[in-house]
């Protein structure tokens, strides 16, 4: 498997929530801080995406919007139209009860896929080095990428039907849909991260590595066996494409596979450091703290009742 392939298989995409929102002008809805991926697919019509900081973006039929970050964002059919909190329009109705009713006034009709793509819990793209490097917004224009859209579509299909096999047609349907978006990425202009690093035929090699063998008593020597470069080289290349060191990257990698252990599991501290490759268990919490902002059994408790929705 590819380093690529891999690195999807770890964030293990769900879809959250997925509905066909039907919206008549003068509308608007504002979305506050999520937790995962926000995604809008304008199926037909056109609207206004307003978010901190940047200017305003018309979103025309058959865009396909990506807040890896869930950033808080407004969508609305013009500017400076009242915008309805999100969490009161949507939550607590099911997906019939949304594709009922439909949102706004009297004027020009769209409507919106949208949703939201959440990874395994221990995968904070926005507190996590090793998943920076993403835009912060990202407009894909399915109509110029077919299989965007018909995976959109399809995906759309599964979650509406609900019949025999849709949750393992999702879940390839969203995993396929996820690879097509970060090799959409790879024509844009991204910052260190890595995606970029995933995508050099030096150091994906090197993160193969990494992921298959985390126990392994990495070396800055050893990584730079696997990429073919002399050791200052591969060290080099792998800081100006993430912006970590080699010996970084494979601590943060440690960290994020045990914070997997941790929420689906039940072994203890002492045997995740050993399964993860960490010295000590002092050194797996030393590290795990630095990385996650949090101790490995606050981790648990935060994240333990989230593990169902996950495995």
């Amino acid at each position: 498997m590819d380093s690529l392939s891999q690195f999807i298989e770890h964030l293990a995409p769900k879809c959250e929530v997925f509905a066909h929102v039907q919206l008549r002008a003068p509308w608007g809805i504002a979305e506050s801080q999520l937790t995962g991926c926000c995604f809008s697919y304008v199926h037909s019509g056109r609207c206004l995406l307003e978010i901190n900081n940047q200017s305003p973006l018309w979103l025309e039929q058959g865009s396909l919007l990506l807040l890896p970050y869930g950033s808080p964002h407004r969508l609305m059919s013009e500017q400076d139209v009242t915008c309805q909190d999100a969490h009161s329009l949507f939550v607590g109705k099911t997906r019939q009860e949304l594709e009922e009713i439909t949102i706004g006034g009297q004027g020009a009709a769209s409507s919106v896929i949208c949703g939201v793509l959440s990874f395994a819990p221990f995968m904070h793209w926005a507190g996590s080095s090793l998943l920076g490097g993403l835009p912060e917004v990202i407009v894909i224009p399915a109509q110029e990428q077919p299989r965007v859209a018909q995976l959109l579509a399809w995906l759309y299909q599964e979650n509406a039907q609900s019949g025999a096999g849709s949750q393992a047609a999702s879940q390839r349907l969203l995993d396929l849909l996820l690879l097509e978006v970060l090799r959409y990425l790879d024509q844009q202009t991204l910052q260190p991260g890595w995606l970029l690093a995933v995508q050099d035929r030096y150091l994906a090699p090197v993160l193969m590595a990494i992921q298959q063998q985390p126990q392994d008593d990495w070396t800055v020597e050893s990584l730079a066996q696997y990429s073919g470069l002399a050791r200052s080289a591969f060290a080099q290349r792998f800081k100006q494409l993430t912006e970590s060191t080699p010996l970084q990257f494979v601590q943060q990698w440690r960290c994020l596979l045990a914070a997997q252990l941790l929420v689906t599991g039940d072994n203890g501290v002492k045997q995740i450091a050993h399964q993860c490759g960490f010295q000590s268990s002092d050194v797996f919490i030393r590290n795990f703290r630095k990385f996650h902002g949090t101790t490995p059994k606050q981790y648990r408790l935060q994240f333990k009742a989230l593990a169902p929705e996950y495995s």
